[in-house]
């Protein structure tokens, strides 16, 4: 396996921040050991929550810095890997109370374009401040914020503004909104297709920025000659 010098700038940039992953790696695994240690049921769910942040803080930056050592084709699989097995993952979550498997896929109305039109461009504008060599970590923050989204419209988070003619905007938890979900499943797909539009969006805009690059090395090459 080749792997990159020690001169590599991506590597040394991610080296560099290998104590401050490791601290967020201590701060999760104390504050989910405490959760499961403490008999305080409120506590010990705080100290679950507040793990959450560092947990992911860690698995970001442990993912980053081992693509940013591997070389050619390892890096790129590495990254294709973890970028396609990650949210196929989290997605199964929104299968858990599932009664029949007939409804999991959605149908295409104006409720599921409007977002996904929404997504995509916001995924294009993103795609400028991924990292170049390891765009791996902006696709997995991607598909854990679409994944947080999800999950709450999928446990029946609604503004009570689609209740009160869109006089208030409080968030609420419709509980009968919830059971259907949970018992059709449908954010299993909703969530694949969104996460699916953003991976697209970034992906053309780093494939936009690279035929735009070569064009400018080729210009500048005729220029010489």
């Amino acid at each position: 396996m080749s792997t990159p010098t020690g001169t590599d700038p991506t590597v040394n940039r991610w080296a560099a921040r290998s104590k401050e992953i490791g601290i967020f790696g201590a701060i999760a695994a104390t504050l989910l050991l405490a959760s499961q240690l403490i008999p305080n049921s409120g506590i010990s769910a705080l100290a679950l929550l507040g793990a959450a942040w560092p947990g992911w803080m860690f698995v970001l930056g442990s993912s980053g810095l081992v693509a940013s050592k591997l070389g050619g084709i390892y890096k790129t699989v590495f990254q294709i890997f973890l970028a396609v097995c990650f949210p196929s993952a989290l997605s199964l979550y929104f299968l858990t109370d599932v009664t029949s498997l007939d409804d999991i896929f959605v149908s295409v109305t104006l409720y599921t374009i409007l977002p996904v039109a929404i997504i995509a461009y916001l995924s294009w504008v993103v795609a400028d401040q991924l990292d170049r060599e390891v765009p791996l970590t902006g696709f997995l923050t991607a598909a854990i914020a679409l994944f947080v989204l999800c999950v709450m419209h999928h446990n029946g988070a609604v503004t009570d503004g689609d209740y009160n003619d869109g006089e208030s905007s409080s968030l609420v938890i419709d509980s009968d909104l919830a059971k259907t979900n949970r018992k059709n499943g449908g954010y299993f797909s909703l969530y694949l297709l969104y996460v699916g539009t953003s991976y697209t969006g970034m992906l053309l805009k780093m494939w936009r920025q690279r035929v735009h690059e070569k064009r400018l090395v080729s210009r500048r090459a005729e220029h010489q000659n």
